[in-house]
């Protein structure tokens, strides 16, 4: 066979040659050149060349006149297996070399190699040729089964099959992927899905039935364990705490058909792995499973457990068939893991698991919310609380001096201090909420200086504020200084004690009068009561629990009281 190159169709036209071999490149139009080669030189075959073409150059090639069509990769397109098979397609093209096989063994081929149940019948509904698949369905050979029909096969539905395939071909409308499912010679359930369509002839009438038939026992079986586990799974959204949502989680799994046992690792408040399953996995589930699930957790993505070998990860478990264990993470909650306890623990088998996990993972993640919405349910409660007696010591002042305005205009400024305190506090309070702190600027602040301002807010002549020499600074926000020492000096003074036994070693404050115009308990029982000047003079703090039973007590005494004075003092 001798080669030449040529630059013009004429040239090529008087060779007379075999096979004309079309190039597509940037300065030749190959889809054009192949048109006129084709109206030019009709008796050779014409073969269009290519480099990275697109998905439609071929068709487009082959409508325009070409017998073939090469299209050579990008990259790697002269390596020598790669240049023999253009070789060989060329020297075909050619006629060098025997032509493909006659249809007949193609397609006697085909049947004797494809793995699915293919078939064609008569009009009558007779075997006119099958594969080897089959003919193996029913114990037969593709030469013995022939002939047969339905009737003789599966005599049980073989009227339906008849009908069925009566409609197809008096409708002309294929049957695409139909699922039925039946009972094999062992009991076992199974599935195949069938496609047939009419047989037509070379002048389009239909003259009988092709089809195939192939078993998606294991794709509907999977889908079968996929709907049961999610049915199952709704119990971990109903369970509520981290310890019934393992319990549901290891029991789940017996409960499913073909799915393999299941161990659990899961995390306590030290972070220590702690492993759960159910007990029908048995206690080699734990043994098998305990350092998969461990490199699981510490690796954060799935592994499986590779005998021999140790831990792989998940990427590489196609490289086994059935490993023993195969672990899924759970974030910071721990692993799932799945164990081979007799069931094939297969691909299928992990994915479903992996898909187990993500249901568990979930429901871990909203029992986790909901105990952090309990506990800041919890100390919001207990803030409301602190804020309520806060609040109360600013207000009982101001309440105070507001019944001695009309006797001491002074104390307006009083009031005003009092107030002004509260308006902190609410501002901090919605700092608070909004920010979750309400520390500010920190910085060195005279412990002296503070703890006179934070006595000062208080109503306490009958108290006395003692500050040693030299007390010194402390690095603080000045507002949540003086929030501390006003708590520290109102605690003090409402539950310290005035007994000699306790003076010298417990009273932060000393209870006794430094103002010759202060007055005790003792003498405001001395006094006339109805005087609003001197009973609001003294103590505005009451010496009893600041607990919200305590002051809801508190308060309704002082609604009972008839004077003017006593409220000031009571609130």
């Amino acid at each position: 066979m001798t080669t030449r190159h040529v630059d013009s169709i004429s040239v090529a036209e008087s060779a007379d040659p075999d096979c004309i071999v079309v190039p597509d490149c940037s300065d030749v139009d190959g889809i054009e050149a192949v048109r006129r080669v084709s109206d030019t030189i009709g008796s050779a075959t014409v073969v269009a060349v290519t480099v990275d073409a697109t998905d439609t150059f071929a068709p487009t090639a082959k409508r325009a006149g070409a017998d073939d069509v090469i299209c050579l990769p990008s990259e790697d397109w002269t390596d020598d297996s790669f240049a023999d098979l253009v070789a060989e397609r060329l020297l075909h093209a050619a006629g060098e070399i025997e032509p493909f096989a006659e249809e007949a063994v193609l397609l006697d081929d085909l049947l004797d190699n494809i793995p699915h149940r293919v078939f064609v019948k008569n009009e009558y509904g007779q075997f006119a040729a099958v594969s080897e698949a089959k003919a193996e369905h029913y114990g037969l050979s593709r030469e013995e089964l022939i002939g047969l029909t339905d009737f003789e096969l599966v005599p049980e539905i073989g009227a339906d099959l008849r009908e069925e395939e009566t409609d197809i071909m008096e409708s002309g409308d294929p049957v695409v992927n139909s699922i039925d499912e039946y009972v094999d010679d062992e009991g076992r359930r199974r599935w195949v899905s069938t496609t047939k369509a009419p047989r037509r002839d070379d002048d389009g009438e239909v003259v009988g039935i092709v089809g195939s038939t192939r078993d998606v026992t294991e794709q509907r079986r999977h889908e079968e364990m996929l709907n049961t586990l999610h049915t199952a799974s709704r119990r971990l959204v109903a369970a509520e705490s981290r310890e019934e949502i393992v319990d549901v989680a290891t029991a789940i799994p017996t409960e499913v058909p073909d799915m393999p046992a299941v161990v659990l690792a899961i995390t306590d408040t030290g972070r220590e792995l702690s492993f759960e399953t159910a007990p029908e996995a048995g206690t080699d589930s734990f043994e098998q499973c305990t350092s998969t699930l461990e490199a699981c957790y510490e690796m954060e993505e799935p592994v499986f457990m590779a005998p021999d070998e140790g831990t792989r990860r998940y990427a590489a478990i196609d490289e086994l068939d059935s490993p023993p264990c195969v672990a899924f993470p759970l974030g910071h909650h721990g692993a799932l893991g799945v164990v081979d306890t007799g069931e094939v623990l297969d691909e299928s088998a992990a994915e479903l698991a992996e898909v187990f996990a993500a249901n568990v993972r979930t429901a871990l993640d909203s029992a986790a919310r909901k105990e952090r919405l309990a506990t800041q349910n919890e100390r919001l409660e207990e803030f409301a609380g602190i804020v309520s007696h806060d609040l109360r010591n600013p207000l009982s002042v101001a309440q105070g001096y507001l019944e001695l305005l009309d006797s001491d205009p002074e104390l307006v400024s009083e009031i005003e201090a009092a107030l002004d305190r509260i308006d902190r506090m609410s501002d901090d309070l919605l700092t608070l909420a909004r920010d979750g702190e309400i520390v500010g600027e920190v910085g060195p602040e005279p412990i002296a200086d503070a703890a006179a301002l934070a006595w000062d807010t208080l109503n306490t002549e009958e108290a006395a504020l003692v500050v040693q020499d030299d007390v010194g600074s402390i690095n603080a926000d000045r507002d949540r200084l003086l929030e501390l020492l006003e708590n520290i000096f109102s605690n003090a003074v409402e539950h310290g004690t005035t007994s000699p036994d306790s003076q010298a070693r417990q009273d932060a404050v000393e209870h006794s009068s430094t103002n010759p115009d202060s007055y005790t308990p003792q003498d405001a029982e001395a006094r006339d009561a109805s005087s609003p000047a001197p009973q609001a003079q003294q103590d505005a703090v009451e010496h009893s629990s600041t607990s919200p039973d305590s002051q809801a007590q508190q308060d309704a005494e002082a609604r009972d009281a008839s004077s003017p004075a006593s409220q000031a003092q009571q609130d």
